[in-house]
């Protein structure tokens, strides 16, 4: 049976074509309706501020002061602790330089390990690396003014040394009660990042050593004198202030 219902009489049933439009009214609306949400959706992703946008590994800008900010407060140059990282030329914006993944890729376990964390205090410690990228020194002193930023700054500094995440506040409360404690009593739970952050810890390769359980050095490594890491030139060569160094 249709909508357009005869009576007996053979006219139109006035009520079935009220009904028709009704449908049709409700069917506009509900169009209209959704076309509004979609672009008021847009609108809002359009006005939404640069600096909302979160940090991420994938973005070249982050990934770099990610790398400057590591450099600064381990000591170690950013082309060591990934070895694939290009630094720009003197004279070029040193947020430019080139931070292709090595085969480990434990940078970007560590970045968003870190950011998973504390969000908020990682993203302030990465601007403060982009604003001061041609000193470690001033990084290191504008991290250090903070104690949300120094404390996230040492966890950050243990999980590159030791591949393993040691929380902030537990940090903080340890230097506080260092002086009283027994050596038994300064223990720190901590979490291994990764099988690949186990591996990758630098205390090891500064030390000539390696973990338990995975070693890829020579056969016969002890008997050699271990290298100094902070002779110029040598396997480690710590940097100073000069991010550029290769």
């Amino acid at each position: 049976m249709t909508s357009q219902q005869h009576s007996e009489s053979g006219a139109f049933d006035v009520s079935a074509l009220d009904d028709e439009r009704n449908a049709r009214l409700t069917r506009r609306t509900m169009i209209t309706g959704a076309i509004a949400t979609g672009a008021a959706a847009a609108t809002a992703a359009i006005e939404k501020p640069a600096s909302a946008r979160s940090a991420s590994p994938d973005t070249r800008e982050d990934m770099v002061a990610f790398l400057l900010l590591s450099a600064a407060l381990t000591g170690v140059r950013p082309a060591s602790l990934e070895p694939e990282f290009v630094p720009a030329k003197a004279g070029v914006d040193m947020l430019t330089s080139v931070p292709d993944p090595d085969p480990f890729d434990v940078e970007r376990d560590y970045f968003k390990l870190v950011y998973s964390k504390d969000a908020k205090t990682f993203e302030t410690m990465l601007q403060i690396a982009k604003d001061h990228r041609e000193s470690a020194a001033d990084i290191i002193a504008a991290v250090n003014k903070d104690e949300a930023t120094m404390y996230l700054g040492r966890s950050l500094v243990l999980l590159w040394y030791l591949g393993a995440w040691y929380d902030p506040a537990l940090l903080k409360q340890a230097q506080t009660k260092a002086a009283a404690a027994k050596p038994e009593q300064m223990f720190l739970p901590f979490t291994v990042a990764s099988p690949k952050a186990y591996t990758r810890g630098w205390l090891w390769r500064i030390a000539e050593a390696h973990p338990m359980g995975y070693s890829d050095l020579q056969f016969g490594y002890w008997a050699r004198t271990p290298d100094d890491p902070n002779q110029s030139g040598g396997p480690i060569n710590f940097i100073t202030s000069d991010f550029r160094s290769t």
